[in-house]
């Protein structure tokens, strides 16, 4: 059975190896990249997860443009994988909660509640 792929942007060192411990711990195939649109973008390219986190706002591209991109670039091949976005810093992004929804976004809650 092949492993679940896992992309996130990284935000703080030891939440990130944290992330990857527990998800590692439950069999989840774990990518963290720079917390910058442009390489979290290249990152999805290469791995094609089936879920990733990134956080809203991040320099080059923000989240929602970096899943636009990514699945027009996989509208060539209809076998690509498509994933579920999480999105950090929800605190941040609560301003544009339609466009999150929109694009198929989740919104992490910043408050340390859990995902809204």
């Amino acid at each position: 059975m092949e492993k679940i792929k896992f992309v996130m942007t990284d935000t703080d060192p030891q939440v990130s190896a944290l992330c990857r411990h527990v998800l590692e711990e439950k069999g989840v195939s774990v990518t963290v990249c720079e917390k910058n649109g442009a390489k979290a973008l290249e990152t999805l390219l290469t791995i094609h997860p089936q879920a990733v986190l990134l956080d809203a706002f991040m320099p080059d591209l923000d989240a929602i443009t970096v899943k636009q991109r990514y699945e027009a670039m996989l509208e060539q091949d209809p076998d690509n994988v498509r994933f579920k976005m999480l999105l950090d810093n929800w605190v941040a992004a609560k301003d544009h909660p339609h466009d999150i929804l929109r694009h198929g976004g989740i919104p992490e809650r910043g408050d340390g509640a859990g995902t809204s």
